[in-house]
């Protein structure tokens, strides 16, 4: 099981430096290696590679495909879960999380499909959901929400949401948030019509995606940046 661990693994760092393809033929190699074994951790395996390429889908902006299979690993988890064979409770405990993570997921994919009614649904019950002792899920679940209000044109309850999450992202030192709340508040400023404000806290959400080498993230914002009129 230990290849199908690090398949699953790597399978992120190439989604994330923009190998978004191969990544998901990483992740359909780590399932099957997965699927030889019967064990409840190879099952948590299994159903991580399915919510892994949902996201996936996600990252290359295919959200029919990835509400398809976050729903997908919502029903398989509800299965397992029910299944009274599977005795583990650590690992029906990491599934039940997969499913909350999954269902946060589904949310994104329905916000972009504008389907903000069932969005809503989605992310508020992940958000209750979430283990609180999870501050980072949590700040991922509120990051989510004020997407969602963004798309909505909610722009004031947004900008609240996002400076949340920017002010958790610094105290658990996460820069992945912390961009990507920038990178938030910066499409607020421009929608708002501030372009000085949305150029300035673009440079600083794309600085902090180059630090992490996370390409796809930086490369989203230096278009972003493109686009803004000229200073």
């Amino acid at each position: 099981m230990l290849e199908a661990d690090i398949s699953t693994d790597l399978s992120w760092v190439l989604a994330d430096t923009g190998g978004i393809d191969d990544a998901i033929q990483l992740i359909h190699v780590a399932r099957r290696h997965y699927a030889i074994s019967d064990t409840p951790e190879a099952i948590a395996g299994r159903v991580r590679t399915l919510r892994y390429e949902g996201v996936f889908h996600l990252m290359r902006q295919d959200w029919s495909q990835a509400r398809h299979q976050f729903e997908h690993v919502i029903t398989e988890v509800a299965a397992l879960v029910a299944d009274v064979s599977l005795s583990d409770e650590t690992v029906r405990k990491s599934l039940m999380r997969q499913a909350v993570t999954a269902r946060d997921s589904l949310g994104i994919a329905l916000t972009e499909l504008g389907d903000f009614e069932r969005a809503e649904a989605e992310l508020t019950r992940s958000h209750a959901e979430t283990d609180p002792a999870n501050s980072t899920a949590q700040t991922f679940s509120i990051l989510n929400l004020a997407k969602l209000r963004i798309r909505q044109r909610r722009f004031d309850e947004a900008q609240t949401l996002l400076e949340v999450c920017w002010q958790a992202s610094l105290d658990q030192n996460n820069r992945y948030l912390c961009a990507a709340a920038l990178h938030h508040l910066a499409e607020i400023a421009l929608l708002r019509g501030n372009h000085d404000r949305a150029r300035a806290l673009a440079i600083d959400a794309a600085a902090i995606y180059q630090r992490m080498g996370a390409l796809r993230s930086e490369r989203q914002l230096l278009n972003f940046l493109k686009g803004l009129p000229a200073a």
